[in-house]
């Protein structure tokens, strides 16, 4: 677990800085990858930017389709970071 929390905390510090710039959060894609994520503010789509150091890479996603944190944010307002867990399903159960 402990590889996921840190690299959750270090995309979170990503987001938290998106928003203290911006004032929103991206918006979440139909994938809901967290790479995908982006809001248009006056005409111009903002990303997040991951230097080398951080990675959106799910420790936890095995063969799910998906290799990124799961993002999920409909109003910039908020937003929801999920990995897979050690199960390796995109679910919410404990399932091992």
């Amino acid at each position: 677990m402990g590889k996921a929390e840190e690299e959750i905390r270090k995309v979170r510090n990503v987001l938290e800085r998106f928003f203290i710039e911006h004032t929103t959060y991206p918006l979440a894609s139909a994938s809901h990858s967290i790479t995908e994520a982006s809001v248009t503010i006056n005409g111009q789509t903002l990303s997040l930017v991951f230097n080398q150091s951080i990675s959106p890479l799910d420790p936890f996603a095995l063969d799910s389709g998906s290799q990124y944190f799961r993002y999920f944010s409909d109003d910039g307002s908020w937003y929801i970071l999920i990995s897979n867990g050690p199960d390796g399903d995109i679910d919410i159960t404990d399932d091992a």
